[in-house]
């Protein structure tokens, strides 16, 4: 292989967008990274970057990975590092601490991509290139399909996309293996085989040997060109809606500030009018996610039940690791603690009383002044925090008068001012109580377990304040 060696791709062969931001770095004097482990793919985006950095050579890096999962690993390093030095370009070597004790597709990605994502911020480069084609694309597409993925994950690989602030440009998706080859052969560049690209045991490497050669025979004009069509079109939908999400964040979140200097956001307020649309929740909660570390801890289709609850009730509740929650509530996504939900109960003095959940309530027996006694008479006794009960209907506040405990399924009482009894859950739907605040939520009942009050609720129309002055006066004093 020649220092100076002449390698050109026909422009209409390129993917635009991506040619186009590298030729722009080259003309700004910028650095540029190549993601090459030596195959024919990354050879060929290698030369093709070379040429469009002849001028400067040096600010090319080339980054490969040794994963070191071959026998054919460590030569393989050895022959992208005299690529790179024959070109005058900058070799960059990544190795696996240890030989991985478990190969999947997924994992070796995940290293490769870490590297480069480290390697482009240590050496500040504007962009990475890599060597996808559009096999991979029809790949994708296919794999992603199987996986049930929405149009953000239909329309990757991306000409130009991000990863952890590392920009990732691929700028030979429309030319398939074969053309990537003969441009190498014609050139007289030597590539390596990766002799697992054959392995049965890759999704990938079973859908590339017999799935899409399938595919391929019975579409006219061939499968792949289908994708790359696919693809450009899950993709403008995709960066419309991204679009319509942001303006709508931006509008309804005005202070909404991420950088490395300010911490993450725990809440995003979405508009009233995209707050129960599908694919803006899917996006608020993947950003919400992204934005606090937390993406690659939550399963798609934990996501997908998630804003699938969200958008039919209003509703929704999900681990997403940690130790954390993600709520969604009136238009809000939130992360909190989680709490835990296992079930308490607690007997209940004067005065207060710290709950086993950590939350307060006051216990007191006082007397009504008679104009407050008609106020509460007449129906002013539904607030939030605050309930008055009949002292008789407890027998009192004796030992055992009053308990504490936590909602169970089904738990229901005659709220204020009503003749049927009613769920507790309902009655969170009607007054539009957040989720994050059902989650703790608890009930007061007598000696009897008849449910007296829980806060955020009305009180109990069987135990109304209407024969005496003398009552019980609850107070919750963290709702």
């Amino acid at each position: 292989m020649q220092k100076n060696i002449r390698f050109k791709i026909p422009k209409n062969a390129l993917e635009k967008s991506a040619a186009k931001e590298v030729c722009r770095i080259a003309e700004s004097g910028g650095k540029i990274g190549v993601a090459c482990s030596g195959g024919a793919d990354s050879v060929c985006a290698l030369m093709w970057v070379a040429g469009v950095f002849s001028k400067n050579k040096k600010n090319v890096y080339v980054l490969h990975f040794n994963h070191r999962e071959r026998a054919a690993a460590d030569s393989d390093a050895e022959f992208v590092g005299a690529v790179a030095k024959k070109l005058g370009a900058n070799f960059i070597l990544g190795k696996a601490e240890t030989p991985p004790k478990k190969i999947t597709e997924d994992s070796l990605r995940r290293l490769r991509l870490g590297f480069v994502a480290e390697q482009s911020a240590e050496l500040g480069l504007s962009a990475v290139v890599q060597g996808h084609n559009s096999g991979d694309v029809a790949e994708t597409l296919v794999m992603r399909l199987m996986r049930g993925a929405g149009t953000a994950g239909m329309s990757a690989p991306r000409p130009v996309s991000h990863f952890r602030g590392a920009v990732l440009v691929r700028p030979l998706l429309r030319l398939s293996k074969t053309d990537i080859k003969n441009l190498l052969r014609d050139a007289k560049i030597e590539w390596r085989e990766d002799e697992t690209n054959a392995s049965a045991d890759f999704l990938r490497n079973r859908l590339r040997a017999e799935i899409i050669p399938a595919v391929d025979a019975l579409c006219a004009g061939g499968f792949s060109s289908s994708a790359l069509r696919s693809r450009a079109q899950f993709q403008e939908d995709s960066d419309f809606i991204e679009k319509v999400f942001e303006r709508a964040l931006a509008e309804a979140n005005p202070n909404l500030e991420v950088s490395p200097s300010h911490l993450p956001p725990k809440v995003l307020r979405l508009p009233d009018g995209l707050a129960r649309e599908s694919p803006i929740l899917r996006r608020a909660a993947t950003k919400l996610l992204a934005l606090n570390s937390l993406a690659a801890e939550v399963r798609a289709g934990c996501v997908d039940a998630f804003v699938s609850d969200a958008a039919e009730s209003g509703f929704a509740r999900a681990s997403v690791g940690m130790g954390l929650e993600m709520f969604f509530s009136e238009g809000e996504l939130r992360i909190e603690s989680a709490r835990e939900d296992s079930e308490w109960s607690t007997v209940l003095k004067s005065g207060k009383n710290r709950l086993p959940n950590g939350e307060m309530l006051r216990v007191e027996k006082i007397s009504l002044t008679r104009a407050r006694f008609e106020s509460i008479k007449n129906g002013e006794n539904d607030d939030n925090v605050r309930a008055y009960i009949d002292l008789s209907a407890t027998g009192g506040l004796v030992d055992g008068a009053l308990v504490a405990r936590t909602r169970r399924p089904g738990d229901c009482y005659v709220p204020l001012g009503s003749h049927s009894s009613k769920k507790l859950k309902e009655m969170f739907n009607a007054k539009k109580i957040p989720i994050w605040k059902r989650k703790a939520a608890f009930v007061v009942c007598n000696a009897g377990n008849n449910i007296l009050w829980s806060p955020g609720l009305p009180p109990s129309e069987l135990f109304k304040v209407e024969n005496s002055r003398s009552v019980i006066e609850l107070t919750f004093e963290n709702f």
